[in-house]
């Protein structure tokens, strides 16, 4: 027999997006709250100016998650129930 412990996280609980910086001399992080009006994400670390992506990445493709969970979270009410399945802590 088999038993799966799974660790799910409704929409509603995600509360920000952090952002840590990849320049392993820096490592700053931002969070950035889905609650509240935001236009812009930052491009680059505030530390060190390192992008945040990796060379060629379309920077529209972190917004476009950002806004995507945001509308979610606005018409959750409206849908059946979305879930993430996330990682388990570690024991």
């Amino acid at each position: 027999m088999t038993i799966t412990k799974r660790y799910l996280a409704e929409l509603k609980d995600l509360k920000a997006l952090q952002i840590t910086c990849p320049n392993p001399d820096c490592h700053a992080a931002v969070t950035i709250p889905f609650a509240g009006q935001r236009d812009i994400l930052p491009s680059t670390c505030p530390h060190c100016q390192k992008s945040w992506l990796g060379e060629g990445t379309d920077k529209q493709k972190l917004h476009d998650l950002f806004n995507a969970i945001k509308i979610l979270q606005g018409i959750g009410n409206q849908l059946g129930k979305f879930q993430l399945e996330i990682t388990a802590p570690a024991e």
